[in-house]
């Protein structure tokens, strides 16, 4: 006898297949594929199981794909995948079940799966984020920029020197003077931010953070004459 005809006690106990696709709008079609596949091997089909894994690991690989796409193709990319699980694929276990089971058979609780999903997607996105931060330059100069903005102290002379680099509006503050810039560029490998006073194209400073054993870190200030300090940190603007 196949599990979908079996009764009382003996019922084929399934995740309801139409809920899984409505959760995969917050956890994507990666979640509904894996519920589905558990559903097909409960009802006995190890074929349609295995497609629906098919849809888990790619559905995996365009996750990871998107995360470094720029936002408005990424969102599109991610509709697609949902649209096209949903209507190729999810929608032949909901018929079937309905068609064959209808009411009848044993609802799984969704506290474990819903759980693993939402674990599952809080590490997801660590370590995405992390992996965009370390491969994506643009990340990268924007927390450079982040970290060097604030109030410093030459240690040679005692100036202050108020680095406002966050914003379309940027400039370096020496003391009363203040100097409009732009980020020439940003080495990763150096921590060395390259910058230039506007209007005045010859005039180019460079900030290197000096990274501490404890973490912590000072700036190397280079002016375009040649002169160096070493800048401590007092405090953020």
């Amino acid at each position: 006898m196949s599990k979908e005809n079996q009764s009382g006690t003996d019922r084929v106990a399934l995740w309801n297949p139409n809920a899984a696709a409505i959760w995969s709008l917050l956890f994507s079609p990666v979640f509904g594929a894996w519920l589905h596949a558990k559903n097909w091997t409960a009802l006995g089909n190890e074929t349609k199981a295995r497609h629906s894994m098919y849809w888990v690991y790619g559905g995996i690989a365009v996750l990871v794909l998107t995360a470094f796409l720029p936002e408005a193709i990424a969102r599109g990319v991610g509709y697609g995948l949902l649209f096209g699980w949903y209507f190729s694929f999810a929608t032949q276990q909901m018929k079937y079940v309905k068609k064959t089971l209808g009411g009848t058979y044993e609802k799984k609780g969704w506290t474990k799966p819903l759980g693993i999903a939402a674990a599952s997607l809080a590490t997801f996105i660590l370590v995405v984020g992390v992996a965009a931060v370390s491969y994506n330059p643009d990340f990268q100069r924007e927390i450079a920029l982040s970290e060097i903005s604030g109030v410093w102290q030459a240690s040679k002379d005692g100036s202050m020197v108020r680095f406002r680099l966050e914003g379309e509006d940027k400039s370096v503050d020496i003391n009363d003077q203040s100097f409009p810039v732009s980020v020439e560029g940003y080495d990763a490998e150096t921590d060395r931010l390259t910058l230039v006073v506007d209007g005045e194209p010859s005039v180019i400073w460079s900030v290197r953070k000096v990274v501490a054993n404890d973490g912590g870190f000072t700036l190397k200030f280079s002016l375009q004459n040649g002169i160096q300090d070493e800048l401590w940190f007092v405090e953020k603007l």
